[in-house]
């Protein structure tokens, strides 16, 4: 199976460490990314963020492959 994994982050601080954590793990890929081109977008608790919905659901569907997944999640719980 080929798999490949891309982790990403708006906040600057963050992204050091997911780049540093991910070339650690020998993930080191790097966007941009081409329309169709992902099968499973994941994003957990980062929706809060988001400055401009729009942009990324139309940046979403832009990249995800017809049939492919998505969970996005929102909420934090204690």
């Amino acid at each position: 199976m080929d798999l490949h994994i891309y982790a990403v982050d708006q906040s600057p601080h963050c992204k050091t460490i997911v780049t540093r954590n991910a070339d650690e793990a020998g993930f080191s890929d790097n966007l941009p990314f081409d329309d169709n081109s992902i099968d499973l977008i994941m994003s957990k608790r980062s929706v809060m963020f988001w400055n401009d919905f729009i942009a990324a659901f139309n940046e979403i569907n832009r990249v995800l492959k017809l049939g492919g997944s998505i969970y996005i999640g929102g909420a934090v719980r204690n």
